[in-house]
C-alpha cells in the first residue's frame, strides 16, 4: 500500500519533504530509480495527462 504518495499530495509536499518511514523510502527509491533511468536515456514515449482522481482510481484508491 502506497498510501504515502496520496498524504504528500494532500499536505502539499513532495515526497522527498515528508517525514521519513520505511513507506517513504521505499517510494523514494522508485522515484530515484526512474529518475536515474531517464537520465541515461530511454526511448521517448508519448504521454497524456492525467487529473489527479483518475490516477487514483487507477491505482486503487477510495
Amino acid at each position: 500500500d502506497l498510501d504515502v504518495i496520496r498524504r504528500s499530495r494532500l499536505k502539499k509536499s513532495t515526497l522527498f519533504e515528508m517525514e521519513d518511514s520505511p513507506e517513504l523510502q521505499r517510494v523514494q527509491e522508485e522515484y530515484l530509480r526512474l529518475a536515474e533511468k531517464l537520465w541515461n536515456g530511454v526511448d521517448p514515449m508519448n504521454a497524456d495527462p492525467m487529473k489527479d482522481r483518475d490516477i487514483f482510481d487507477l491505482l486503487g484508491f477510495d
